[in-house]
């Protein structure tokens, strides 16, 4: 049978060979008087690395310069708006600032132009190397920053607190705006990385922190400094597996949770409280990496599909304060633990304090994540632990219940847990109300979800069991405030109470283009689209949502960084009037000119799947200097995972550098986001469940050859694969599958069996190795080194050694593999190199090396 222009053989995937054969002979039927024959001369080494130098120079400064992370501070008279970004002729991000004049002052002396001020002097630029924790932590987070990467800002105190080589910073910041130099937070007694700093809302001179695997307190004013907790030992990991205030390896991988600590947000009775979260990791496997000769060896807690994952409770440390010292400090566990009433849960994967800070909050998923609940824990005064259960008093001081379960979620697919959850007001007594953003209906949608906080059967419920019975949700409204079949972005919502505004980034329109929508919560029947169609935007609202800094951008255009006010002229979402007040960054090819010759913009083509009724969607880039006739050698940057969508209307900065790369010396670069992709729906994303490396590749390839039919100056004989994580294990998968198809193939730090990886992300998709063998079997690398061409220079591998997220064991099983088999390969390792290659002369190389290997072999 045919799937649009594509032919398909007995197995069910593209007839490769059919499909190039006839593209060959289009090729010759319409004659080759319009073809360009060139001889193009090989590069030395020395040359591809200048060339990859040069065009590091003229890009690298566009990804940094672009301001992240807002702030908005109500100042007399003004605004003043801070944001991340690199001074001039640097790659170290800063703190800066923009002073913005209130609204009447903007009526009088419209002036759009408001100069960017560096808050810290230049001259605390420089930054020793982050230590080993500060690595892990910036790899979990996927941030390649020098110089600051977080800050966190006390808006009562106008202090700010940041973290950087291993230290705690502090300053108060007036309202000159001159440059500060910040003052190092000395530590009498931590040794070691001080990590996720944070304020305490209550007090500012209190600063919680961890280091070394414990929760540490410290006053910034006197500097007295307390360990809070005594879980980690300091020795060896096998000896020593619990740890506090921070999250398991798993929650910051798999469910980008990176805190495992919170400060109540109000002071009750005079008393300050920290929600913690104990990680204890004593059943979890112990990997070893092996670095350069002459370092000790790296191990970790690693937990393979399987097998036994970290545990972990929610505990409390209070303490008061006395002439500015630390007094009675306490550890409180919850009055039941999690496991008692919740054994079914594996993971928690979001925890926190409701704003009025009575209730602790979690969200708790099992192991097949196919279930998870939001639970209330009402704070237990520390009291009730001496009391028999027999005692009046007790009645007295407990709450009505140890839990409150106020929604559960279950599928028969997965749960993607997001951060969309906002708890708002609620008059009525026993019942709580929040924002809630769920793919029940199999995209992400918003609701407004009211529970009941439903009491014990039996009061006082300390010792009956029965308790249990009333743990299942009381839900007494749920209204949908999104609907539809595209899906909300997993991003900052911003609300207006008093008028039931909510704005949020979605897909409405379509699911390449992110865009800024409202709605209201009290008459959802509407949404409005507030920003322009041909661009992809991103939002950061001030806190009465009266301002919002839009960042947008698309494939044609660099990134726009602009502040409007917003004016509220009705109750209706049609009278919400977006006016712009300053461009933060206006075109960053008018800051820097050099940018501009080297940009491509790429066409993104629509391609309709008949057997599935589907639409997929690529992009095509052309080489610099495109010559119409002409055939071009062409790389298929392939991911094809779960979580990642390539193909959008949106401009790839520094972090596609080997994109521009690639078509600057001469190659069509395509990528295809296949079935299993991103922001698509839970439908779309479920087709790979059970069957990863399978599905993506039919997909890939049939929109492939689709490709190669309409565009004649794609050179069907000379197609590479090139992938890294995920997209290496698909480039492996393809070679494999399809050598007649793909010339070469380059896999980074690819995975080569599932069993090989870990739980969080593996057990998701592939559920547990003992439920779903054939799928484990079909979709590891191993199960087809037979079919791996037998010609050299068709594959390279990259790995970097100290890997600790797909470890190096899953190329040196690949390789001892396909040295048993008989089979030719290349392999470059980076042995200082993690998952991501970070040292500048590491990627340098391998860039170097991409390009030498793709002109010698493609």
């Amino acid at each position: 049978m045919r799937i649009g222009t594509v032919a398909i053989n007995g197995t069910g995937l593209p007839d490769c060979e059919a499909v190039v054969g006839s593209i060959d002979e289009k090729m010759n039927q319409e004659g080759t008087s319009n073809e360009v024959e060139v001889v193009e001369k090989k590069k030395t080494w020395d040359e591809l690395r200048d060339d990859v130098r040069n065009m590091r120079r003229r890009l690298w400064g566009l990804g940094f310069k672009l301001p992240h992370s807002f702030t908005f501070r109500k100042m007399t008279g003004k605004t003043r708006i801070y944001f991340m970004s690199s001074p001039p002729n640097s790659r170290e991000n800063s703190l800066h600032a923009i002073d913005v004049p209130d609204q009447e002052e903007l009526r009088r002396s419209p002036d759009y132009s408001y100069p960017w001020v560096q808050i810290l002097s230049p001259g605390f630029q420089g930054s020793t190397p982050p230590s080993k924790e500060e690595q892990l932590m910036m790899e979990r987070k996927r941030m390649t920053p020098t110089g600051i990467s977080t800050y966190e800002f006390h808006e009562p105190s106008a202090k700010f607190i940041f973290t950087a080589s291993s230290s705690i910073y502090e300053f108060i910041e007036m309202n000159s705006m001159a440059p500060l130099n910040p003052r190092e937070i000395s530590s009498p007694h931590t040794v070691g990385s001080r990590l996720n700093a944070e304020i305490c809302p209550s007090y500012a001179n209190l600063i919680a922190f961890v280091c070394n695997g414990d929760l540490w307190i410290l006053n910034s004013v006197t500097g007295h400094e307390e360990q809070l907790t005594f879980t980690h030992k300091g020795l060896k990991v096998s000896e020593d597996p619990i740890s506090s205030g921070l999250p398991s390896y798993i929650i910051q991988e798999e469910f980008n949770r990176f805190h495992g600590f919170w400060w109540q947000p109000v002071l009750i009775d005079g008393v300050y409280r920290i929600l913690y979260e104990e990680v204890d990791e004593s059943n979890v496997n112990i990997v070893t990496l092996s670095t350069l000769p002459g370092r000790d060896q790296e191990e970790y807690r690693f937990p393979f599909p399987g097998t036994p994952n970290a545990t972990s409770s929610l505990r409390f440390v209070e303490f008061t304060l006395q002439d500015d010292r630390f007094c009675n400090i306490r550890k409180v566990d919850m009055f039941y633990s999690l496991d008692y009433y919740f054994s079914w849960a594996e993971y928690i994967v979001r925890a926190g304090w409701t704003p009025d800070g009575l209730y602790v909050w979690a969200q708790l998923l099992n192991r097949s994540q196919k279930r998870l609940e939001l639970v209330l824990f009402p704070y237990v005064p520390v009291e009730s632990f001496t009391l028999h259960h027999d005692d009046p008093k007790l009645h007295e001081i407990l709450p009505s219940a140890p839990a409150y379960v106020i929604y559960s979620e279950v599928t028969n697919i997965w749960v993607n847990v997001n951060d969309m959850l906002t708890f708002l007001p609620c008059d009525e007594p026993n019942s709580v109300m929040f924002l809630w953003a769920s793919e029940e209906t199999g995209f992400r949608h918003i609701y407004i979800i009211k529970s009941e906080l439903r009491p014990a059967l039996t009061q006082p419920w300390f010792g009956h069991p029965s308790v249990a019975l009333c743990l299942s949700p009381m839900v007494l409204a749920k209204i949908p405030i999104t609907r539809g079949s595209w899906e909300v972005v997993n991003a900052q919502m911003a609300l207006h109470y008093s008028l039931g505004f909510l704005f949020f980034i979605g897909l409405y329109d379509t699911p390449i283009e992110r865009h800024l929508y409202a709605v209201s919560i009290h008459y959802p029947r509407e949404i409005r689209r507030l920003t322009n169609l041909g661009y992809s935007y991103s939002a950061s609202f001030n806190n009465d949502c009266s301002m919002v800094i839009l960042t947008y951008s698309s494939t044609k255009e660099t990134p726009v960084c602009q502040l409007f006010s917003i004016q509220y002229t009705s109750a209706q979402i049609g009278g919400i009037i977006f006016e712009p007040i300053t461009y933060i960054v206006s075109r960053p090819m008018v800051m820097y000119p050099e940018i501009e010759s080297v940009l491509v913009a790429p066409d993104i083509c629509t391609y309709y799947q008949q057997d599935t009724g589907l639409i997929l969607y690529a992009m095509i880039y052309r080489p610099f200097n495109f010559v119409p006739g002409k055939k071009y050698p062409t790389i298929l940057n392939i991911y094809g995972g779960p979580e990642v969508q390539l193909v959008y209307n949106s401009f790839r900065g520094t972090g596609q550098f080997w994109l521009y790369l690639l078509v600057s010396q001469g190659y069509c670069v395509i990528a295809i986001d296949s079935r299993g992709s991103h922001h698509r729906g839970l439908e779309f994303e479920s087709h790979i469940r059970n069957r990863l490396g399978t599905v993506e590749l039919k997909d890939q390839v049939e929109v492939l050859l689709w490709l190669a039919q309409r565009h004649s100056f794609l050179d069907i004989n000379r197609i590479g694969l090139y992938g890294w994580s995920y997209g290496g294990y698909l480039s492996l998968m393809g070679l494999a599958n399809y050598p007649n198809l793909f010339k070469v193939a380059i896999a980074g730090a690819p995975v080569t069996s599932w069993e090989l990886y870990d739980t969080g992300y593996t057990e998701r998709y592939m559920e547990l190795p003992e439920s779903n063998p054939q799928g484990y079997k079909e979709g590891s690398v191993l199960s087809y080194i037979q079919q791996f061409p037998d010609e050299e220079d068709r594959l390279l591998i990259i790995h970097g050694l100290v890997d600790e997220n797909v470890h190096f064991v899953h190329t040196s099983q690949f390789i001892n593999a396909m040295i048993k088999a008989g089979k030719p390969y290349q392999l470059q390792l980076y042995p200082s190199e993690r998952h991501s290659l970070r040292r500048i002369e590491a990627s340098e190389h391998y860039e170097t090396m991409l390009l030498s290997f793709l002109q010698r072999c493609l």
